[in-house]
């Protein structure tokens, strides 16, 4: 009987150890619920819609591409899920749309899935505040524009992107971001006309437009306040073969008009900018559309400036326009 009981005992013990043995087996298969699985972050800047055939390069203010070190905040969260996080400082790694997690000494920022269920991902451009925190007012920036806002090394600074949710998971942890332009552009390209010299640089202000706005990190949505305001004495380098266009980021806003004022070798020219109807507008409320260029040859003559009809491109052209004005 002794020996019976021992026997029983062997056979219980092993059956532990076998169920034991059994759990770990099932547990090793299934790695993603031990080590972490990391979101990948790419993107993409859109192209939008055009109204004819004259495209400008569809990226941000720098006209080419990503340039390394463009940061941007991305923001994760799973209804179902654990995982959330806000605002995390990413960095582009080159100019191909790659971006890496911004770590100081011995941190680790990395977004990681908390489960295997689908998790929503949003990002916008160019990053501001800091990590686990909604930037500016419950991720609203406010911000006045000046003429020191539209040189050319700065335009990035208010070249607000968005990118709208994308979905990942730790079984396809990639996140491709199609990042859109949330703000309006005014390009001005001027040109020598009759018994007019421009010489090395020209200055110009632009009266009549609100520069003060709003930017929603979490929507991509802008709002423009009610005050018009200047951008005084602005230079364009007249000398590049290219000839000498001057941009300009502005708060899309309804607006009908704005005054150009030009200066040439001490002679002041003067036009107004007549702006076209906004898209989808039942009112036929003119202005500046979000992602929306706005292309105007501003062609100087010794008598007047005419400035032609806009050409509206992706970010999306306007048609071309003239503007005639007087000395």
């Amino acid at each position: 009987m002794k020996t019976m009981n021992r026997f029983n005992r062997l056979l219980t013990a092993m059956g532990a150890t076998a169920f034991i043995l059994c759990g770990c087996e099932q547990n090793d298969s299934n790695p993603v619920d031990e080590a972490p699985v990391a979101a990948r972050i790419t993107s993409t800047i859109a192209a939008q819609n055009t109204t004819d055939n004259d495209r400008a390069p569809s990226t941000r203010a720098s006209e080419t591409s990503w340039a390394n070190g463009d940061l941007i905040g991305v923001s994760a969260s799973s209804t179902t899920g654990t995982t959330s996080y806000t605002n995390i400082k990413y960095a582009a790694t080159g100019t191909a749309g790659n971006f890496a997690v911004v770590n100081a000494a011995g941190e680790d920022n990395d977004i990681y899935f908390q489960d295997q269920k689908s998790t929503d991902f949003s990002a916008y451009y160019p990053y501001a505040g800091t990590n686990g925190t909604l930037p500016g007012t419950d991720g609203i920036l406010e911000r006045t524009l000046t003429a020191a806002d539209q040189a050319s090394a700065s335009l990035p600074a208010i070249d607000y992107l968005w990118a709208p949710a994308a979905s990942a998971s730790s079984a396809a942890p990639q996140v491709k971001f199609n990042f859109q332009h949330s703000m309006s552009r005014i390009s001005l390209n001027f040109k020598e006309g009759d018994d007019v010299t421009f010489g090395d640089e020209l200055t110009y202000t632009l009266d009549g437009l609100v520069l003060e706005g709003t930017f929603n990190t979490l929507t991509g949505a802008t709002t423009s306040g009610t005050a018009a305001g200047k951008l005084e004495n602005l230079s364009v380098a007249t000398g590049s073969s290219q000839g000498a266009i001057s941009y300009l980021i502005l708060w899309p806003q309804t607006v009908n008009s704005a005054t150009l004022t030009v200066i040439v070798d001490g002679t002041t020219y003067r036009a107004a900018i007549s702006f076209r109807e906004l898209p989808g507008s039942t009112s036929q409320e003119k202005g500046l559309a979000g992602g929306y260029s706005y292309l105007y040859n501003v062609k100087v003559n010794k008598t007047k400036m005419i400035i032609e009809e806009a050409i509206i491109t992706p970010w999306t052209k306007d048609s071309e326009q003239d503007v005639d004005a007087w000395n």
